[in-house]
């Protein structure tokens, strides 16, 4: 993954899925900067980003899904394990 520092005078989202059609964007340490100049004092938002592919972005979603999925199947194994044990 390769984080780049971005600037804006807009603040960011911490995530977006609307601005592109081809890549989800992620950013972190959001940070706040007065600058000074002649005309006033304009806000800056520094941060750092990452672009992921909308197509990476759904495989790991359904990765994600599934790994829940498995853990919940594991812990009913479990349980249904305990519930036999305790019978016999």
């Amino acid at each position: 993954m390769n984080w780049k520092k971005v600037e804006s005078t807009v603040r960011p989202e911490e995530f977006d899925d609307k601005s592109s059609q081809v890549y989800n964007y992620v950013r972190k340490n959001i940070e706040e900067k007065q600058l000074e100049e002649e005309n006033g004092t304009p806000t800056v938002y520094v941060y750092d980003e990452l672009a992921v592919s909308k197509e990476d972005w759904i495989l790991f979603n359904e990765l994600t899904e599934s790994t829940t999925r498995i853990a919940e199947v594991e812990d009913a194994v479990i349980e249904l394990a305990e519930i036999i044990e305790g019978g016999e």
